[in-house]
């Protein structure tokens, strides 16, 4: 089981994570919420590395910030074309349900539902994705797209992985 304090840090990181991909979502500038995600991973690593019971916690969220962050670089300006800003929701609320999973104020059935959201965006980004590799018109912008769908794909498929092992330690 892991310790309060890496439990409160992964919180903590899921929650700055979400407050970007809602600001993304909403067509807001989130160089706030992008400034605190570095401080917010660096915490996580603290806390995962004093922690010898939970190591397999740091990995997968980390690399979703991560690329939550690059992602931000490669969106265009909004307002941010479909499937985009409800993917972008989809992940605000994975996150959002992943801090309350690790603070311990989730409802039951939260790895869960971050699975069933993960499913749901992972589909509609692939379908998404598929459109734009198979536009011959536009190729270095569809390139572009493809790269943002597979990158947000990438991040619900984290923060599921992140609710497998988080499940199991809380």
């Amino acid at each position: 089981m892991a310790k309060r304090r890496t439990l409160k840090a992964v919180s903590a990181a899921a929650s700055a994570g979400a407050a970007l991909a809602g600001a993304l979502a909403a067509g807001r500038d989130p160089s706030a919420q992008a400034a605190a995600l570095p401080p917010a991973a660096a915490a996580l690593r603290v806390a995962v590395s004093a922690d010898g019971s939970a190591p397999e916690l740091l990995e997968p969220l980390e690399t979703l910030l991560a690329s939550a962050a690059g992602l931000r670089s490669l969106l265009p300006p909004p307002p941010l074309p479909e499937p985009l800003p409800r993917a972008l929701d989809s992940l605000r609320r994975a996150l959002s349900l992943l801090a309350d999973l690790a603070a311990g104020s989730g409802r039951t059935g939260g790895a869960e539902r971050i699975g069933a959201l993960a499913a749901a965006a992972a589909r509609e980004l692939r379908l998404a994705r598929r459109a734009a590799e198979n536009d011959p018109a536009g190729f270095v912008e569809n390139l572009k797209f493809s790269n943002i769908y597979s990158g947000l794909e990438d991040c619900f498929f984290r923060a599921e992985e992140e609710a497998g092992r988080l499940a199991r330690h809380v």
